[in-house]
């Protein structure tokens, strides 16, 4: 049996969009579908469960974030497989064949496929850094413009948005980090999966249509700006995160030369990095010093 973990926040016509396109694609399997809702409107239940009343609904009780939610998922899925589905993913094939192939060949993977805009243009599944200084240093104008370019022969990341593995994974490498409110969970998940040995695979082949955005929530700038500093700190401890900052002190120093006299986009995308440098100073002392355990975005 297949268990699908989807997680709600205010999208229940993208919950039921997810599960329609699923059902049509995959009807012939066995499966179970549980949706975690992050306290949502009273009314998502009813409009979700309504449509699709063999749902599995498991209320959390506050806005949870990401982690926590799927977390729960998992902890109620029965199936021998998960795939953990974002709100904003539509079905337009089967998925699951050749997933099950996949894993037949080897167990020890952990699967994502292509995401597609709308129009059926690509968007980025698959990353070739996680935690790497190199990523920061190529987000520098004056890096781009010289060809600064990452190494590409090892996927270090897949993205988050559809994840496929056996239910014994969690066994092995366990949840994910429940300090990571939103974004950059599943790079240090997957980091901790490939060190117990799991490989990340990306089936080329195979597509979902990802609504990019349609589940993210508000502010979701410098809550991406804060888990990219957690993230840091827990790959690279607190020497690393000292590293980062100053790196990205730099990096910063550098566009606003630059991006001051030459791009109207620049300064506008400057203007934000210092406002989310600066506003995030309490935040970054919290993680060097004080063992604070919840980067929840209420907390910020």
């Amino acid at each position: 049996m297949i268990s699908v973990v989807i997680v709600n926040y205010n999208t229940p016509d993208l919950v039921n969009t997810c599960i329609d396109s699923f059902i049509k694609f995959h009807s012939t399997y066995e499966f179970e579908i549980i949706v975690v809702d992050n306290s949502s409107s009273p009314s998502d239940e009813a409009k979700i469960k309504t449509s699709h009343p063999d749902v599995i609904w498991q209320q959390m009780g506050y806005n949870s974030g990401f982690s926590r939610a799927n977390n729960k998922g998992f902890d109620l899925a029965k199936g021998e497989y998960i795939m953990m589905v974002n709100s904003d993913i539509v079905f337009t094939n089967d998925l699951i064949d050749p997933f099950l192939s996949k894993l037949k060949e080897n167990s020890n993977l952990m699967l994502g496929c292509r995401l597609l805009n709308e129009d059926g243009s690509l968007q980025k599944s698959v990353y070739h850094y996680n935690a790497s200084y190199s990523e920061v240093i190529g987000q520098n104008f004056i890096m781009q413009k010289l060809g600064w370019k990452l190494n590409q022969k090892q996927i270090k990341a897949l993205s988050g948005a559809l994840l496929f593995f056996k239910a014994d994974m969690l066994k092995v490498v366990g949840k994910m980090d429940e300090q990571f409110f939103m974004y950059s969970e599943e790079f240090e998940w997957q980091r901790r999966a490939m060190d117990k040995g799991i490989k990340l695979e990306h089936i080329d082949s195979s597509s979902v249509i990802h609504l990019i955005g349609g589940s993210s929530q508000n502010s979701t700038n410098f809550q991406r700006y804060i888990s990219v500093m957690l993230l840091f700190r827990k790959v690279h401890g607190f020497i690393g995160l000292i590293i980062l900052r100053w790196l990205i002190c730099q990096i910063l120093m550098m566009d606003i030369f630059f991006y001051l006299f030459y791009s109207k986009e620049g300064k506008l995308n400057t203007k934000h990095s210092i406002r989310y440098y600066f506003r995030s100073i309490g935040i970054y002392y919290k993680m060097l010093f004080n063992g604070q355990k919840d980067y929840l975005y209420k907390y910020l």
